[in-house]
């Protein structure tokens, strides 16, 4: 009898011994669980961050579909140090400043009063450094190279949608004289003190047609000024455009310039360029302001 109570003990001792066990157990796994789950939030969040950033520098790096190699990520400060300090616009009517940082940061003053600001990149294009500089909101505004032309720095910039490039100096422009001939939308100066000669628009008085097809033919009447006139225009198409036509320069000084007898229409839209050639008689005219036009006189 001892012995069967002695067992029935024993056996309720292992029991509660393997129960007690096995309760353990399934704690240390939940906080293992737990603490696995924490750290694959942690890991994706900071995952995402990153590539949000990626996603965000990529967009500068990788604006050219040329083959490039982005220096930005090693650039040292001497890299930038190359175009620091000020910049002025040449050749241009309002001058715009940039003031390059050693930083890689820039600020531009359009010349009226407003500024931009934004950051550097450098990417090399085919062996050539190109400095891209870009707004605050990641736009491109310009990509220049630097150039040295006579001895002096410029920044040179790509090619525009307007088909020319813009250059900056280190050398401040002179003051501009504020009554000095301002040239008219298409890079043209009224001619106010023409040479002595037998030259004018008054000259061209008659009808004209292109030497080749298709046809067209200009019908020009002089004015009471011997340097400006009118024209009717017709197309082989049948059809009619009216204006005027003025003399007038590449230049203000008629210094190395070129002169043009420029045909615009009455809303004052260029519409042919014609060389002056200052022959007497004058029974041809070549447009080569934008083409390669031949006229000939048939009266």
């Amino acid at each position: 009898m001892k012995r069967i109570i002695y067992c029935i003990a024993m056996l309720t001792m292992m029991s509660a011994l393997f129960s007690c066990g096995s309760t353990e157990g399934n704690s240390v796994s939940e906080k293992a669980s737990v603490t696995t789950t924490k750290s694959d939030v942690t890991t994706t969040k900071t995952a995402d961050s990153k590539d949000e950033k990626t996603t965000d520098d990529e967009a500068i790096k990788n604006d050219s579909t040329t083959t490039t190699t982005n220096q930005n990520d090693t650039a040292s400060k001497s890299e930038f140090e190359k175009i620091s300090g000020i910049w002025y616009e040449k050749d241009a009517e309002n001058t715009r400043i940039i003031n390059v940082k050693a930083d890689g940061s820039y600020t531009v003053d359009f010349g009226n009063g407003p500024q931009a600001e934004g950051s550097i990149w450098i990417q090399n294009v085919d062996g050539i450094d190109w400095f891209k500089f870009y707004d605050i909101d990641r736009g491109l505004w310009y990509s220049f190279q630097l150039v040295t032309n006579n001895g002096e720095q410029e920044l040179a910039s790509e090619e525009t949608d307007l088909d020319r490039s813009y250059y900056f100096g280190r050398n401040k422009p002179a003051e501009k004289d504020p009554n000095a001939p301002k040239p008219n939308a298409y890079g043209f100066y009224a001619i106010t003190n023409p040479p002595v000669t037998s030259i004018s628009v008054a000259s061209l008085t008659g009808t004209w047609k292109t030497s080749d097809d298709p046809v067209t033919v200009y019908t020009i009447t002089p004015s009471d000024d011997l340097y400006k006139g009118y024209f009717t225009c017709k197309y082989e198409d049948g059809e009619e455009i009216n204006g005027y036509i003025l003399y007038e320069s590449t230049s203000p000084d008629l210094s190395g310039a070129t002169d043009y007898f420029t045909f615009y229409t009455n809303e004052g839209s260029l519409i042919e360029g014609f060389d002056v050639t200052g022959e007497v008689p004058l029974n041809d005219l070549y447009e080569n302001w934008y083409g390669n036009k031949h006229y000939v006189r048939i009266d």
